[in-house]
C-alpha cells in the first residue's frame, strides 16, 4: 500500500484545508483503492479529526525531516491558496519523492517532473497512476531532483556569480 505524505504547520489556513482535502481523498478512495496517509508538522490542535482518516499516521512535530520522508512513497501537496515558493516542496524534491500539486516557480514541467493534479478527480486518478507506475514515479522525482540541482544548487549559484564578476573585470 502506497504511503502518501504532507507536511506543514497547521496553525496556517492552508494547511488546514490540504488535511480535510486528504480526508475528503480518504473518504472517496477507501473501498476502492486503500492508500496509506502520513502527516506531520507542528500546531496540531486541530488534528483530532484526522485521527479518523482510514490507514492515518499523525507523526506529530518531527525532530528530523528525513524521517517523515522515510515512512512516504509520494508527496501530496494539496495547497489551493497562499503564495510563494513552498519550501517543503524543496525538501520533498531533495529527497527524491515523486509530488503532486503545488509546483509553482520551481521551473518544473507537469508530467515530466511532477504529476499535476488540480482537482479531487485529478489527484485520485494521479494517485492511482501512481499505484500502477512506481518506475515512472521514481523517474520524474529523479528528474525533478536533477533539475532543482541545477537550477537552485549552491555550487550553480556561484559558478554564475563567479562568471557575471569575470564579466565585468
Amino acid at each position: 500500500m502506497l504511503n502518501f505524505g504532507f507536511l506543514g504547520s497547521f496553525n496556517w489556513l492552508p494547511n488546514q484545508e490540504a488535511l480535510k482535502f486528504i480526508k475528503s481523498l480518504s473518504d472517496k478512495t477507501y473501498l476502492k483503492q486503500p492508500f496509506k496517509y502520513t502527516v506531520a508538522g507542528r500546531y496540531q490542535s486541530g488534528m483530532d479529526r484526522a485521527h479518523r482518516i482510514p490507514n492515518f499516521k499523525n507523526m506529530g512535530k518531527v525532530d528530523s525531516i528525513n524521517h517523515f520522508f522515510n515512512e512516504i512513497n509520494v508527496f501530496i501537496n494539496p495547497i489551493f491558496s497562499g503564495s510563494g515558493i513552498r519550501i517543503k516542496l524543496f525538501d520533498a524534491i531533495s529527497n527524491q519523492k515523486p509530488t503532486k500539486l503545488g509546483i509553482e516557480g520551481f521551473g518544473l514541467t507537469p508530467n515530466v517532473h511532477y504529476i499535476e493534479a488540480e482537482t479531487e478527480s485529478d489527484f485520485i486518478e494521479a494517485m492511482t497512476f501512481t499505484t500502477n507506475n512506481n518506475q515512472k514515479m521514481k523517474d520524474m522525482a529523479r528528474l525533478a531532483f536533477n533539475h532543482i540541482e541545477n537550477k537552485f544548487s549552491t555550487k550553480n549559484g556561484l559558478t554564475k556569480l563567479n562568471i557575471a564578476l569575470n564579466n565585468l573585470l
